[in-house]
């Protein structure tokens, strides 16, 4: 029976699949939480922040903490630059760090998906843009909205001109 690419973080399937130990994105995320807790501080915050509430942009929040500009006075201190040189080379490094952990983790969600699953969410004309970027919140809300058995499609409305062509034939 399909375990995952890691066993015991549960997997994610579709709802007609029935494997013994399916998950629920709730719990992935609670369990995932607590593993990102090993990676460098600033990165596990991001990350964590981003699970908490899937709405968060993680590439956001870590630039909002982007070094800000030397004042023309700051400029003359040699101290003050090179203080800030290095506040913005650790901001760079913790944005490669960042995309580094963001792979990672739709790595590790993807390998908890059956086939099934996941033949379903390449359907979806995002998917390689989205998990090539890393984007692991959108990843957890596709297979929220698949696994419940809710696709993108599933309340599309047809024009008036559409309907009747395809009735028509």
């Amino acid at each position: 029976n399909f375990e995952g690419d890691t066993p015991g973080l549960g997997v994610f399937s579709l709802p007609q699949e029935k494997p013994k130990k399916k998950v629920t994105v709730e719990v992935f995320r609670d369990t995932m939480y607590d593993k990102v807790a090993s990676l460098t501080p600033e990165c596990a915050n991001i990350i964590q922040k981003t699970l908490r509430d899937l709405t968060i942009d993680p590439r956001a929040t870590l630039s909002k903490k982007m070094p800000r500009d030397l004042t023309t006075e700051e400029e003359k201190s040699k101290n003050a630059v090179r203080r800030n040189d290095l506040l913005l080379k650790e901001h760079v490094k913790q944005g490669f760090d960042l995309e580094k952990n963001l792979s990672t983790l739709c790595s590790i969600i993807l390998g908890q998906c059956t086939e099934g699953l996941k033949t379903q969410l390449k359907t979806d004309a995002e998917f390689n843009r989205k998990v090539e970027g890393g984007a692991f919140a959108w990843l957890l809300n596709r297979i929220s909205e698949v696994s419940s058995g809710i696709t993108s499609t599933m309340y599309a409305w047809e024009s008036y001109d559409d309907a009747i062509a395809n009735f028509i034939g």
